[in-house]
């Protein structure tokens, strides 16, 4: 299982949280997720972005109290990025109050993989203990846990 959503959900659980995709697809001026947008396209240096980082950001998260969550997953030169997922909070009047980010550092690797999708198939079936019947995917990702 991916870390999707890892810091979000636990604000969602410990929280008691209501989400709503409409703003993330749909922003309107001044919301939560138009500020949370501005504030990644600034790509400030607590989400140690590189040049080949993009964002996806997920529907909006709020709180009773007007806090608003806006969930985002990273991408590394087009591969998802496992633990590179953050969170940008807004106040009601829609400035960011803070941003919880999963990676510590600024990912800079090379995507071109140095094993054969078969090699990597073999590797993970021997390493789990009893039958496997076989390999579903054996997607190329980052690893920035």
């Amino acid at each position: 299982m991916h870390r999707r959503y890892s810091i979000a959900a636990a604000a969602v659980t410990l929280l008691g949280l209501t989400a709503t995709t409409a703003q993330a697809a749909n922003p309107q001026p001044g919301s939560a997720a138009d500020q949370a947008a501005d504030y990644v396209k600034s790509r400030p240096s607590k989400l140690h972005a590189s040049s080949s980082d993009a964002f996806h950001q997920h529907g909006v998260i709020s709180t009773k109290d007007g806090l608003q969550y806006v969930p985002y997953d990273r991408s590394y030169k087009g591969l998802p990025v496992l633990g590179g997922d953050f969170v940008v909070v807004t106040k009601a009047d829609g400035q960011v109050a803070a941003t919880t980010v999963a990676q510590d550092e600024t990912i800079n690797v090379s995507t071109t993989p140095s094993i054969t999708e078969a090699q990597a198939a073999q590797t993970a079936t021997s390493k789990l203990a009893g039958t496997v019947d076989g390999v579903e995917s054996t997607d190329l990702v980052v690893d920035a846990t």
